[in-house]
């Protein structure tokens, strides 16, 4: 079964996706960047769903932590944020996302 890691520092947030997605995954779950980061040093999942406005460490930070890792670059993440994403915003932050969700997330 495939695994979803799912960021994001509102407990809401990540308790409707993990009821959304556990039909079909298993969704593992992070409330924020510091804690993804410590789950990634013994899981591996398939995809990551990334919240871009948290606190203290932001998605794009964390986003930057993974795509340096050898051991994480690889893992598809998908950004998620309640704003559109641009492709320059993208870039500013010097990092390649695979695609982007906008909040709120319907099934």
């Amino acid at each position: 079964m495939d695994t979803v890691l799912i960021v994001d520092d509102s407990s809401f947030i990540v308790e409707g996706l993990i009821a959304f997605l556990k039909k079909k995954y298993r969704p593992i779950p992070a409330h924020g960047g510091a804690e993804c980061l410590e789950i990634l040093k013994h899981e591996t999942p398939s995809v990551i769903i990334l919240d871009i406005m948290m606190d203290p460490m932001d998605g794009w930070e964390t986003l930057a932590h993974i795509k340096k890792n050898p051991e994480t670059c690889h893992i598809p993440v998908l950004m998620f944020s309640a704003i559109k994403i641009s492709h320059e915003e993208a870039l500013e932050h010097q990092v390649s996302i695979d695609d982007c969700l906008t909040k709120p997330v319907s099934p």
